[in-house]
């Protein structure tokens, strides 16, 4: 259980560091023509993404028993390193995120994952 609530927490994160960087990068190309950071922008958001669908695929490995919790946690701790180095970027690239942003990623985030993994698990 304690492997499966340490997915769930990368889960939750890398689709809000995803979901944060789309809408923050599509506002700054709606404001600006020419942006420094949109190559940054672009690499941040193809790691969290490719990160999501990872530890999406480890969920449902995890989920029928293919991975085992010790295999779990393992990977987890393997890929966390490169999860922080990325979420430095991150935190240096997009500069202010508006209380009222980070309400609205929160709500997008708790509908995709209670949508995609509660309509699973409640099959299963």
């Amino acid at each position: 259980m304690i492997a499966r609530n340490l997915l769930w927490k990368e889960l939750k994160q890398a689709k809000a560091n995803a979901v944060c960087l789309l809408r923050y990068s599509d506002k700054q190309r709606k404001k600006i023509w020419t942006c420094l950071s949109w190559p940054e922008l672009d690499r941040l958001s193809a790691f969290y993404l490719l990160r999501l669908t990872t530890l999406e695929q480890w969920w449902f490995d995890h989920e029928r028993g293919i991975m085992s919790d010790a295999e779990l946690m393992l990977l987890i701790r393997l890929t966390r390193g490169a999860e922080c180095k990325m979420f430095v970027r991150l935190n240096a690239t997009v500069r202010h995120i508006s209380e009222e942003e980070v309400e609205i990623i929160d709500r997008k985030v708790n509908n995709y994952l209670n949508s995609v993994y509660f309509t699973i698990t409640a099959n299963d």
